[in-house]
Protein backbone atom coordinates (compact mmCIF):
# COMPACT_ATOMS: atom_id res chain seq x y z
CA UNK A 1 0.00 0.00 0.00
CA UNK A 2 1.58 3.42 -0.88
CA UNK A 3 1.64 6.07 1.61
CA UNK A 4 0.04 9.34 1.17
CA UNK A 5 1.49 12.38 1.60
CA UNK A 6 -0.82 14.53 3.44
CA UNK A 7 0.90 17.81 2.66
CA UNK A 8 -0.37 17.38 -0.90
CA UNK A 9 -4.28 17.20 0.51
CA UNK A 10 -5.56 20.16 0.83
CA UNK A 11 -6.38 21.56 4.42
CA UNK A 12 -10.71 21.51 3.77
CA UNK A 13 -10.74 18.13 2.31
CA UNK A 14 -7.95 15.83 4.76
CA UNK A 15 -10.21 13.57 7.09
CA UNK A 16 -9.59 14.60 10.77
CA UNK A 17 -8.11 10.81 11.21
CA UNK A 18 -5.15 11.90 9.51
CA UNK A 19 -2.51 14.03 11.14
CA UNK A 20 0.06 15.61 8.90
CA UNK A 21 3.78 14.20 10.51
CA UNK A 22 5.84 17.31 12.41
CA UNK A 23 9.24 17.23 14.34
CA UNK A 24 8.07 15.19 17.34
CA UNK A 25 10.17 12.46 16.30
CA UNK A 26 13.35 14.31 17.48
CA UNK A 27 11.62 14.89 20.86
CA UNK A 28 11.36 11.28 21.01
CA UNK A 29 15.11 10.70 22.95
CA UNK A 30 13.62 13.12 25.62
CA UNK A 31 10.64 11.71 26.17
CA UNK A 32 11.90 7.97 26.97
CA UNK A 33 14.03 9.46 29.16
CA UNK A 34 11.15 10.59 31.54
CA UNK A 35 9.16 7.78 30.62
CA UNK A 36 9.41 6.66 34.35
CA UNK A 37 7.85 9.41 35.00
CA UNK A 38 5.29 9.11 33.48
CA UNK A 39 3.32 6.53 35.77
CA UNK A 40 4.84 7.45 39.12
CA UNK A 41 3.75 11.34 39.23
CA UNK A 42 -0.30 10.01 38.66
CA UNK A 43 0.83 7.34 40.83
CA UNK A 44 2.19 9.14 43.57
CA UNK A 45 -0.84 12.19 43.21
CA UNK A 46 -3.61 9.26 44.11
CA UNK A 47 -1.50 8.28 46.63
CA UNK A 48 -1.72 11.90 48.30
CA UNK A 49 -5.56 12.61 47.68
CA UNK A 50 -6.52 9.32 48.95
CA UNK A 51 -4.50 9.42 51.46
CA UNK A 52 -5.54 12.69 52.74
CA UNK A 53 -8.73 12.56 53.95
CA UNK A 54 -10.36 15.43 55.92
CA UNK A 55 -9.79 16.04 59.65
CA UNK A 56 -12.47 16.47 61.88
CA UNK A 57 -12.41 20.39 64.14
CA UNK A 58 -11.77 19.73 67.53
CA UNK A 59 -14.15 21.28 69.14
CA UNK A 60 -16.92 19.54 67.12
CA UNK A 61 -16.02 16.15 69.07
CA UNK A 62 -17.58 15.15 72.41
CA UNK A 63 -17.65 11.51 74.12
CA UNK A 64 -19.93 9.79 76.29
CA UNK A 65 -19.31 6.53 78.54
CA UNK A 66 -22.33 3.87 76.99
CA UNK A 67 -21.63 1.33 79.37
CA UNK A 68 -18.60 0.28 82.09
CA UNK A 69 -16.85 -2.34 83.94
CA UNK A 70 -16.53 -5.84 84.29
CA UNK A 71 -16.45 -8.09 80.59
CA UNK A 72 -16.51 -11.91 80.48
CA UNK A 73 -15.97 -14.28 77.19
CA UNK A 74 -18.70 -15.81 75.83
CA UNK A 75 -18.35 -17.25 72.35
CA UNK A 76 -15.23 -15.94 71.29
CA UNK A 77 -16.57 -11.86 72.04
CA UNK A 78 -16.03 -10.11 74.88
CA UNK A 79 -19.78 -9.20 76.96
CA UNK A 80 -20.71 -6.83 79.65
CA UNK A 81 -20.91 -9.27 82.43
CA UNK A 82 -21.16 -6.61 85.46
CA UNK A 83 -21.34 -2.82 85.72
CA UNK A 84 -18.90 -2.14 88.16
CA UNK A 85 -15.65 0.16 88.89
CA UNK A 86 -14.75 -2.38 91.55
CA UNK A 87 -12.74 -4.53 89.62
CA UNK A 88 -10.89 -8.20 91.91
CA UNK A 89 -7.35 -8.49 91.09
CA UNK A 90 -7.23 -11.91 89.41
CA UNK A 91 -5.12 -13.41 86.36
CA UNK A 92 -7.71 -13.70 83.46
CA UNK A 93 -10.14 -10.91 84.61
CA UNK A 94 -11.23 -8.15 81.87
CA UNK A 95 -12.51 -4.93 82.48
CA UNK A 96 -13.11 -1.58 80.15
CA UNK A 97 -15.82 0.74 78.37
CA UNK A 98 -18.14 1.24 75.27
CA UNK A 99 -18.13 4.51 74.40
CA UNK A 100 -19.60 6.77 71.89
CA UNK A 101 -17.58 9.69 70.07
CA UNK A 102 -20.30 12.03 68.18
CA UNK A 103 -19.12 14.85 65.62
CA UNK A 104 -20.99 18.28 65.08
CA UNK A 105 -22.46 19.56 62.61
CA UNK A 106 -22.19 16.85 60.24
CA UNK A 107 -18.75 16.91 59.87
CA UNK A 108 -16.72 14.24 59.10
CA UNK A 109 -13.30 12.77 58.55
CA UNK A 110 -10.28 11.31 60.57
CA UNK A 111 -10.87 12.10 64.68
CA UNK A 112 -7.27 13.98 65.91
CA UNK A 113 -8.03 11.89 69.36
CA UNK A 114 -5.53 9.88 71.54
CA UNK A 115 -6.81 6.77 73.65
CA UNK A 116 -4.84 5.55 76.18
CA UNK A 117 -4.88 3.37 79.52
CA UNK A 118 -3.65 5.37 82.62
CA UNK A 119 -2.22 2.64 85.13
CA UNK A 120 -0.19 2.09 88.00
CA UNK A 121 3.78 1.50 86.97
CA UNK A 122 4.11 -1.44 84.99
CA UNK A 123 7.04 -3.47 83.86
CA UNK A 124 6.08 -6.55 81.26
CA UNK A 125 8.40 -6.72 78.81
CA UNK A 126 6.41 -10.13 77.13
CA UNK A 127 3.51 -7.61 76.68
CA UNK A 128 5.35 -4.68 76.00
CA UNK A 129 4.04 -2.87 78.58
CA UNK A 130 6.42 -0.11 80.29
CA UNK A 131 5.70 3.08 82.42
CA UNK A 132 2.08 4.67 83.78
CA UNK A 133 0.52 4.81 80.09
CA UNK A 134 -0.25 2.73 77.30
CA UNK A 135 -1.59 4.12 74.64
CA UNK A 136 -3.93 2.45 72.38
CA UNK A 137 -4.11 2.69 68.67
CA UNK A 138 -6.32 5.06 67.52
CA UNK A 139 -5.43 5.62 63.65
CA UNK A 140 -7.61 4.77 61.32
CA UNK A 141 -10.77 6.30 63.71
CA UNK A 142 -12.64 8.38 61.51
CA UNK A 143 -16.32 9.35 60.89
CA UNK A 144 -17.54 8.29 57.36
CA UNK A 145 -20.01 10.88 55.56
CA UNK A 146 -24.10 10.96 57.05
CA UNK A 147 -22.40 9.49 60.23
CA UNK A 148 -22.94 11.37 63.52
CA UNK A 149 -20.50 9.55 65.33
CA UNK A 150 -18.21 6.25 66.29
CA UNK A 151 -18.79 3.73 68.96
CA UNK A 152 -15.91 1.73 70.52
CA UNK A 153 -14.79 -0.35 73.11
CA UNK A 154 -11.63 -0.05 75.35
CA UNK A 155 -10.75 -2.93 76.92
CA UNK A 156 -7.79 -4.33 79.60
CA UNK A 157 -7.13 -7.55 80.64
CA UNK A 158 -4.90 -8.57 83.71
CA UNK A 159 -3.23 -11.62 81.35
CA UNK A 160 0.24 -11.52 82.90
CA UNK A 161 1.55 -12.00 86.41
CA UNK A 162 3.24 -9.31 86.18
CA UNK A 163 0.07 -6.56 85.29
CA UNK A 164 -1.41 -7.77 88.62
CA UNK A 165 -0.80 -4.39 90.39
CA UNK A 166 -3.91 -2.73 92.44
CA UNK A 167 -4.59 0.63 92.14
CA UNK A 168 -6.18 3.21 89.75
CA UNK A 169 -6.01 1.92 85.77
CA UNK A 170 -8.16 5.03 83.94
CA UNK A 171 -9.40 4.65 80.35
CA UNK A 172 -8.76 8.10 78.46
CA UNK A 173 -9.60 9.61 75.32
CA UNK A 174 -8.02 13.23 74.94
CA UNK A 175 -7.39 15.42 71.55
CA UNK A 176 -4.69 15.25 70.25
CA UNK A 177 -1.71 17.63 71.58
CA UNK A 178 -4.56 17.81 74.83
CA UNK A 179 -3.73 16.83 78.30
CA UNK A 180 -7.17 16.97 79.26
CA UNK A 181 -9.50 14.27 78.31
CA UNK A 182 -12.73 14.40 77.25
CA UNK A 183 -13.61 11.44 78.37
CA UNK A 184 -12.40 9.22 81.31
CA UNK A 185 -13.90 6.20 83.25
CA UNK A 186 -11.61 4.82 86.33
CA UNK A 187 -11.18 1.21 87.51
CA UNK A 188 -10.25 0.68 91.17
CA UNK A 189 -7.78 -2.89 90.90
CA UNK A 190 -7.74 -4.42 94.44
CA UNK A 191 -6.59 -7.25 96.04
CA UNK A 192 -2.97 -8.12 94.50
Amino acid sequence: MKEMRLKSIPRAIRPKSLKVRTRARSLRPCLEYFEPLRWFVPSALAILLLGCQPQVEPSLITAEVVAYGEFEMRGGLPVLAKQTTLIECEQGKIFGVDYRIEVADGDYGSLPLSLQWVHPDLAVPFLRLWGPETRVQSEGLKVNRRESGVDGRGLWSLDHVDELVSGRYEFQIRLEGDDAPILSQPFDVEGC
